[in-house]
């Protein structure tokens, strides 16, 4: 399990360095680890639950709601004040399948550990997510 939460968050990471082009590796780190621990607190544990929400209109609320969580989140790791910027990165790494996919396996962890099915949390490098999990 330690492995699977490795690589899923270094995809996501790597994906948020692509988009962002900021040069942090811990931040982009703890980046991948906070929008992984928005879905889990949010209960978007599956692909379809996560579509449901991105085939919505972009005007919608829920929409609204969740791209702009996950733009906050780049905001506050990458220090990028551009809230378009953020907003248009927080679409790439949602409709990217591949960091998709990689987001939800980390948020399923996540959700083991939290349920105390999993005792991995020494392996999440955020400390303030760690602490939220247990």
């Amino acid at each position: 399990m330690k492995t699977k939460l490795f690589e899923n968050t270094k995809i996501t990471a790597y994906y948020l360095w692509e988009y962002t082009k900021f040069d942090n590796a811990l931040n982009l780190w703890h980046c991948a680890e906070d929008i992984a621990y928005y879905f889990e607190i949010n209960d978007l544990l599956t692909f379809q639950q996560v579509l449901q929400i991105t085939q919505s209109s972009k005007h919608e609320t829920q929409y609204i709601d969740f791209i702009r969580n996950i733009a906050f989140r780049i905001h506050i790791c990458t220090g990028c004040n551009n809230a378009l910027h953020n907003w248009y990165i927080a679409e790439r790494v949602i409709f990217n399948h591949e960091c998709l996919v990689a987001l939800l396996e980390v948020t399923n962890i996540y959700r083991r550990i939290r349920n105390g099915d999993d005792t991995i949390t020494q392996n999440i490098r955020s400390e303030w997510i760690r602490k939220l999990l247990t």
